[in-house]
């Protein structure tokens, strides 16, 4: 469960929160692993939450010997005939 708090959050016409995978590895898969939407209007009140499910099998976070696998929740407002507004934070995955 990802509970997001963003008081400066722009205004748009949506909102999610993802759970990203991130990999230095040549044959690892990058992207986006798990989304959800959200009111835009719950990221500035602290009220924005998601149930984020992590596929089983998954890779735990690894840091080492030129290897590196990190996960992120990045939290997005969809701001029409705008660049997308973003937040970030590393999350660790075990």
């Amino acid at each position: 469960l990802v509970k997001v708090s963003w008081p400066s959050a722009p205004q748009g016409q949506g909102a999610r929160i993802e759970l990203h995978r991130r990999t230095n590895a040549p044959n690892g898969e990058e992207g986006i692993i798990a989304s959800a939407a959200v009111a835009p209007a719950d990221l500035t009140s602290g009220a924005a939450a998601a149930r984020l499910l992590v596929p089983p099998g998954s890779a735990p976070s690894f840091d080492g010997a030129g290897l590196e696998i990190t996960y992120v929740i990045r939290v997005l407002v969809d701001r029409r005939f705008r660049t997308d507004a973003a937040i970030e934070r590393p999350v660790g995955i075990v």
